[in-house]
């Protein structure tokens, strides 16, 4: 702004003056008075002046003061009115006549004509009030009003006229502040802009939670669908957010390199979204997402109207300010309502602006950084893959983004980082920000670059980064070792993102697990095999025997046992875990072996009936000896207790149930003090993949199939021997026996063993389509009865997920999965007296029974 008056007079003695050299002087102070008013405080309304409505015909306005865009000073009293009149605007105000001697007022003048739309005005009176004409204010006259505190400056002439002689005395100006009511399209009509210093009050941007509504997380795809669903919601929630951004500061900082990127920001991110939505990187999108919300948060914080602070605008309400809507009390108004802009706000300038300027500085250094946030993701991977794993002390939770380090999915981080903290900018001090790639900006400070070495404790927050997409052994290990090394606060575990459904796992060898399991299985064995030697060579000692009163018992049935045995051994291995491995091949053998020993002893007795021989007794004494073994299920209760113990060991490490079981899993990449960092890869190794060695008994089961032709069954004897075969009742778990119907006594032997066979298939079919869900009816259909001498074989695995490395993280707020033992503290209740710790032995301690031998 320039000065009008660049000079004033000199007065001197003996000076000839004119009105010349006094109005320059006068001007001259008049104008300095203005300007440093104006230039080095503000303009509007610094204070007061609020509207109240103690009825709905009067308005009251609080004192206060005000300044006008010229720099006029407008003090006001608090007054209440009740009363209008009708004004018309003096001409000597609106189109002042201004001679040549008068041409400093024109700098002043010049924005009085812009008041002619205002030229006809109602202005507010005292009820006690004398001037004629007042009327009294009704509802509808304050309807869609606006109180303008008008300063009508007049230019008025002086004479002096005694009869005939009239001299000119001069003119001068006269000041009144006017309280007028001026309708609110008159304002739209006027030359004065009402949007010269808007604020917007920007919401806070708050994106949505991971996995919430929860969906089940169990393999990688499931973790991968949450972080798309949720990057694909938010995109519209940004763009409108950053879109008014765009907007609003538009004007003030326009001119900034790359501004257009605030209103391209859906694009963007919709790009470096396709670019990573299929590979194991799409946390690191959510990420950035996430920093960009966090900026445009502290960006939303900010006020101000972004006036020009140091040349503030002469025309923007030169004689005049608002006070406001007369519908509305000025205390009602909202911070964003739009009945703000019929209020002038004081606008600091000069000396009063220094905070506001700082604080523009500071929304500036803001929007670079946004705007640079937004043009430079980077995945860095290989400068990651150099630089390995890496954790960074920061904060969690409401710390603005510019507190906290910079993450490492950013390029050209030396530019970044001088924007990073506009506040720590200012100071120079900004290469102390901490970052994965601190070393690019500051190399020589270890505090910086190994900033775990020194003191954290003023940080409650982690970053680790480096670890996604590497093999998950050895990231587990260099995380755990750094957490280790650095004596740092929180606990790393791993889970495995896989689906164990219809897999067939790979037990853990570790011997201190599995000891006790190993003598128990070491015993079932021994047991099963010795029973079976027996069987064995009891039969060959006794050949001639057997085979003359059963002779199914020959010499190919002999041979196919011996096979049998053979077979069994080669299933029993020796080490426990192999065994479990290939359990159910060998839980399905021996189901089908106890089957055929169960249909020869219902051949026995059928023989017995007609032939009491001790040999068959003896036989079925045998079968008895095997069948005794199978009532037992040693080998059933040793798998579902390694079953158990895989399910507390290794499938509690398993996302859907570590997800199950610690419902507060959160996505913060990294973990706060105190809690679990939680790393997610994917591993079907675990899983058995090979076929297992597959049993069969071919001679066995067609001889007996051959033979057994020669026998007949009732009823009442399938019944009975589809009961006895408790190896099937516990592999379909009770619910899927069979209904069995009570049928006559009556022995007929009238069907085949075949015939029996397919009855038995029949009955069963009939049953489990009728008791139980179609689709598992049909499971068992086709794979008990169907095939009832299959063997089975193992699905491989088909799974799409990348294997064996790291593809998230997350956290928990505890510290979770301890591996100490539990302690037990037992409180003594001293009014009992305790047992003694030494046994006295005395007489009564024991009675008879005590010492019950079975010698005599």
């Amino acid at each position: 702004m320039t000065l009008l008056n660049n000079s004033y007079p000199i007065f001197e003695a003996d000076q000839v003056l004119s009105q010349k050299h006094l109005n320059k002087f006068i001007s001259y102070l008049e104008e300095q008075d203005r300007l440093s008013r104006l230039q080095l405080l503000g303009m509007g309304l610094v204070c007061g002046m609020e509207i109240s409505k103690p009825s709905n015909t009067s308005i009251h306005i609080n004192c206060g003061v005000g300044v006008t865009s010229l720099g006029y000073l407008i003090p006001f009293e608090a007054q209440t009115f009740t009363h209008f009149k009708t004004v018309n605007l003096s001409e000597n105000f609106l189109t002042p006549s201004i001679n040549d001697d008068l041409n400093y007022l024109e700098e002043m003048y010049q924005y009085a004509n812009r008041y002619q739309v205002f030229e006809n005005s109602m202005e507010l009176l005292a009820s006690n009030s004398e001037d004629d004409g007042k009327q009294p204010l009704t509802a509808a006259i304050l309807e869609n009003k606006v109180v303008m505190l008008l300063v009508e400056t007049v230019l008025v002439d002086v004479k002096n006229c005694v009869a005939l002689d009239c001299d000119d005395k001069g003119k001068r100006l006269d000041f009144k502040v006017r309280p007028l009511l001026v309708d609110k399209e008159l304002l739209f009509e006027s030359e004065f802009s009402l949007n010269h210093c808007e604020t917007i009050y920007l919401d806070a941007l708050v994106l949505p939670r991971y996995n919430v509504p929860k969906k089940d997380l169990k393999i990688v795809a499931d973790i991968f669908s949450s972080y798309k669903r949720l990057i694909e919601k938010s995109i519209p929630l940004i763009n409108a957010s950053f879109n008014n951004i765009y907007n609003h500061y538009g004007d003030a900082f326009g001119s900034l390199d790359n501004y257009m990127r605030l209103n391209q920001v859906s694009g963007r991110i919709l790009s470096v979204y396709n670019q990573n939505k299929n590979g194991n990187y799409l946390q690191y999108v959510w990420d950035w997402m996430s920093d960009l919300v966090e900026t445009y948060n502290e960006i939303a914080e900010f006020h101000l109207c972004n006036p020009s602070l140091c040349c503030p605008n002469k025309s923007e309400f030169p004689f005049h300010i608002l006070l406001g809507s007369t519908e509305v009390a000025t205390q009602d108004i909202l911070e964003n309502s739009s009945l703000l802009k019929f209020r002038s706000p004081f606008i600091k300038t000069g000396v009063v602006a220094s905070e506001d300027l700082e604080s523009k500085n500071m929304l500036k250094g803001l929007l670079e950084k946004l705007i640079r946030q937004i043009g430079t993701f980077d995945l860095n991977v290989e400068v990651v893959a150099k630089k390995g794993i890496k954790i960074t002390p920061s904060y969690l939770g409401k710390v603005p983004l510019s507190d906290k380090a910079i993450p490492m999915y950013y390029s050209d981080i030396t530019a970044l980082n001088a924007k990073w903290s506009p506040q720590l900018t200012a100071k120079n001090q900004h290469k102390h920000i901490l970052s994965y790639h601190a070393e690019e900006y500051n190399p020589s400070a270890l505090h910086v670059t190994q900033p775990l070495e020194y003191d954290i404790q003023d940080y409650d927050f982690f970053r680790i980064e480096g670890h996604i997409g590497r093999e998950y052994t050895k990231t587990l290990t260099e995380v755990t070792a750094l957490q280790e090394d650095y004596r740092l606060p929180f606990k790393v575990v791993g889970v495995n993102a896989v689906d164990d459904t219809g897999r067939t796992i790979i037990f853990n060898n570790d011997r201190n697990a599995w000891d006790d399991l190993e003598i128990e299985y070491d015993l079932a064995k021994t047991k099963l095999i010795n029973t079976l030697n027996f069987m064995v060579d009891w039969l060959k000692k006794n050949k001639s025997k057997v085979e003359k009163d059963y002779p199914l018992f020959n010499d190919t049935f002999l041979n196919s046992l011996e096979n049998t045995v053979t077979e069994f051994n080669t299933l029993l291995t020796e080490d426990l875990t192999e065994f479990l491995e290939n359990y159910q091949t060998f839980y399905d053998a021996l189901e089908d072996l106890n089957d055929l020993f169960l249909l020869h002893n219902a051949c026995i007795d059928l023989v017995q009936r007609n032939n009491n021989s001790a040999v068959l007794q003896e036989i079925e004494n045998r079968l008895d000896d095997f069948n005794a073994i199978i009532l037992e299920d040693a080998f059933t209760l040793i798998y579902q207790e390694a079953i158990n113990r895989w399910i507390r060991g290794v499938k509690s490490t398993f996302l859907s149930e570590f997800a199950k079981n610690h419902p507060g899993l959160e996505h913060v990449a990294g973990v706060a003090k105190g809690g679990t960092f939680v790393m997610v890869y994917s591993d079907y190794s675990i899983f058995q993949t090979k076929t297992s060695p597959i049993f069969k008994l071919p001679l066995f089961f067609e001889f007996a199939k051959e033979h057994m032709k020669k026998f007949q069954f009732s009823n009442v004897l399938i019944e009975r021997i589809k009961n006895k075969n408790v190896l099937r009742k516990r592999k379909t778990n009770n619910p899927y026996l069979l209904n069995v119907t009570k049928i006559g006594d009556k022995d007929d032997c009238s069907k085949s063993i075949d015939s029996a066979l397919s009855d038995y298939k029949e009955n069963m079919s009939s049953y489990m389509f009728n008791n139980l869900n179609p689709s598992i009816a049909s499971y068992f259909n086709s794979n008990i009865t169907d095939n009832m001498f299959r063997t089975p074989r193992r699905k491989p695995i088909n799974d799409n997920a990348d294997q064996k490395i790291i593809i998230a993280d997350f956290y928990l707020p505890y510290i979770c999965c301890s591996d100490g033992q539990s302690i037990n503290i037992v409180i003594e209740n001293n009014s009992v007296e305790p047992e003694p710790i030494v046994a006295d032995f005395d007489s009564n301690d024991f009675n008879n029974n005590d010492f019950f031998t079975d010698e005599q």
